[in-house]
């Protein structure tokens, strides 16, 4: 399977909140909610690393020293998805995590500027 460009990456997980919840309870980012529902970094890990990340690390980012420690970041993700760097997951988990980047029904104009800015950063 061929690897996924960041700008790749980015349109998907966008597309992704324009369609499913994002992974939250009550205020807080999940890895995995009690729905399901998954938050940018874990959609893109296999359901073994997705797991391992709910089950262990809940609570701790995706760029913390426990993460690191664990293998990084690239020991979580389907093949698809490895090979980029600590500092985009955490840029692209921040669309995910800030509630204000959400409307009902899509993202609120901060979210479009966050898009915009991704996108731009990562060409």
């Amino acid at each position: 399977m061929q690897r996924l460009t960041k700008q790749q990456i980015i349109n998907e997980t966008v597309v992704h909140y324009l369609l499913n919840l994002r992974s939250v309870s009550g205020t807080a980012c999940k890895y995995i909610n009690d729905d399901g529902n998954k938050c940018a970094f874990s959609r893109c890990c296999t359901n073994d690393g997705a797991a391992i990340l709910h089950e262990n690390f809940e609570g701790k980012s995706v760029t913390s020293q426990a993460i690191d420690d664990a293998g990084g970041p690239d020991r979580f993700l389907r093949d698809e998805y490895k090979g980029h760097s600590n500092s985009f997951w955490r840029n692209l988990q921040e669309l995910h995590d800030d509630s204000s980047n959400f409307i009902i029904g899509g993202y609120s104009p901060k979210g479009i500027e966050k898009i915009k800015t991704l996108m731009e950063r990562y060409k």
